[in-house]
């Protein structure tokens, strides 16, 4: 899994990997990006599985007039 931001500074915290079976994963964790820069690759727990969805919580840093997008790959 892999997270990207683009056009604003972003805070990321509270981050929850729900899996298809309905077990889950949240990293103890605070993610600080720059505008559009990205995370390295983020192994999850287990073998290969479905991912139902993820949650997360995230603020602008700076940048009141822009807006940031937040990505979430995987494979």
């Amino acid at each position: 899994m892999k997270f990207v931001v683009e056009g604003a500074p972003v805070e990321m915290y509270d981050i929850r990997v729900v899996f298809g079976n309905g077990t889950d994963f949240r990293p103890e964790t605070r993610l600080y990006f720059a505008p559009d820069t990205q995370t390295r690759a983020i192994d999850l727990p287990g073998g290969d599985r479905f991912i139902r969805k993820i949650d997360f919580v995230y603020r602008k840093t700076s940048g009141i007039f822009r807006q940031a997008t937040v990505s979430v790959y995987g494979r």
